[in-house]
């Protein structure tokens, strides 16, 4: 468990004499520190539901949603309040809390859950690729083997990484194209996703900063409105939390770096209305003024810009000089060893020169046996080539799948045919009489 919990920061603010509100960063029903007695209790009810239905790990919360929903009878899942476990929206928030905390508190393993949202595309179709039949005809009859190479010391140019471990993270994937490149060339970690970026991706963030064993900086990405302004810190209070829980001591920072208010100013970027169902639109708008920004503004008004300030902010971490610096230090090793290797094989001079000469006479003989097998080699080789079985193509059988004989597409439909079967599917009907229309004249 985590160093600093929900008892602790009520037991500092008395200590403070300050309210503990000022002492968590997110909702208190959000922050991962402060996980109280009521969300402790939600936590266990999610925890023993995931147990007892014994639901696998890796799954995301909406597959444990809805086998939650399907329960009846003896096994229905029924809330703390009393209430079924239904498909509500209420329902739903409740298990995504519950299930975010029974983590938090090790109720339920780091792995129980996955965000799938962002996956890339895994591609298992298997491609056709012809059968043969061939000769192989790499024999000792043609191959005289090399004398034995004198040890030596050998320099495996290590790869050595920048002095920081740099990530950037953005809330969109439309900016990918921008950040990509730069990911590549700058041999930075890149993650987007859509909106806040999950408890999962901070988990592995942490996974990938402790392996680092470098300063970590993570550049944050978003746009310029309400959620845009909360999600570094939700980003950064996760990570924080997954830090202090595990006991680690990491040098992580992070920083928002696009879309700030002073970019907006600078740059005259638009502002649009925010949501109506946004609540924390007011006090958004009480300290910047009305309505917000996006991000993908930026781009379409000044193309180029975005790339220019996250080239400087990655810059920041980036020495040019490192190449040259870890090349001039290999080489310098890499001259070393060959200088010893020289040194060593001279003292065994006379010895290696005697057994030089020894290999020789075994070549030579071997030649001559390899000249006697050589006509043997080549009259098996056109033996074989005349018997060899004919391989043309190998198909498997026919297979007539069983398949569903209206789909909503078939490409070899006419055109009113697939056009009625449009409507059929969309309950609308196809003559224009059972629309009430008359007909063209």
């Amino acid at each position: 468990m985590s160093a600093i919990d929900h008892a602790e920061l009520k037991a500092l603010a008395e200590k403070l004499r300050r309210p503990v509100s000022t002492l968590y960063a997110l909702a208190p029903c959000n922050d991962p520190f402060f996980i109280g007695p009521t969300r402790t209790v939600a936590a266990q009810w999610f925890a023993s539901q995931w147990s007892r239905l014994n639901i696998p790990t890796g799954w995301h919360y909406r597959r444990i949603h809805y086998v939650f929903i399907s329960q009846d009878g003896k096994t229905a899942i029924v809330m703390l309040d009393g209430k079924p476990y239904q498909n509500t929206l209420a329902s739903w928030s409740a298990l995504c809390q519950a299930a975010r905390d029974a983590i938090a508190l090790d109720l339920v393993p780091q792995n129980a859950f996955e965000d799938h949202r962002n996956a890339d595309p895994i591609i298992h179709l298997v491609e056709p690729a012809p059968g043969d039949v061939y000769i192989n005809n790499e024999s000792a009859a043609s191959a005289i083997p090399q004398m034995p190479a004198l040890p030596r010391l050998v320099f495996d140019w290590p790869t050595v990484p920048q002095s920081f471990h740099l990530e950037v993270w953005a809330e969109k994937t439309t900016v990918n194209d921008v950040l990509l490149p730069l990911a590549q060339r700058y041999h930075f970690n890149l993650i987007t996703g859509i909106g806040e970026l999950s408890a999962t991706h901070c988990r592995r963030f942490v996974d990938r900063a402790a392996a680092s064993r470098r300063p970590v900086r993570i550049l944050y990405i978003s746009d310029f409105d309400p959620g845009g302004l909360s999600m570094p810190v939700a980003v950064a209070r996760k990570i924080e939390f997954e830090i202090e829980k595990r006991r680690l001591s990491l040098d992580v920072q992070l920083r928002p770096i696009v879309l700030t208010h002073d970019q907006c100013i600078e740059y005259a970027l638009p502002r649009t209305p925010i949501k109506e169902t946004e609540r924390r639109a007011a006090r958004f708008e009480e300290r910047f003024g009305e309505g917000a920004t996006e991000l993908d503004a930026l781009e379409a008004l000044h193309p180029g810009l975005l790339h220019e300030i996250v080239l400087g902010e990655v810059r920041r971490y980036w020495n040019s000089d490192h190449d040259d610096e870890v090349s001039e230090t290999c080489e310098d090793i890499d001259a070393k060893c060959k200088e010893v290797t020289r040194d060593a094989h001279d003292q065994h001079r006379s010895e290696i020169d005697a057994l030089t000469a020894d290999w020789q006479r075994i070549v030579a003989e071997m030649r001559r046996w390899s000249d006697r097998a050589k006509p043997v080699w080549q009259a098996i080789t056109e033996s074989l080539e005349e018997t060899a079985p004919y391989v043309d193509g190998i198909e498997a059988s026919p297979f007539d799948a069983d398949e569903d004989p209206d789909p909503l597409f078939d490409s070899r439909r006419s055109y009113i045919e697939q056009i009625d079967r449009y409507k059929r599917h969309q309950g609308k009907p196809t003559s224009r009489r059972r629309m009430g229309a008359r007909s063209d004249r």
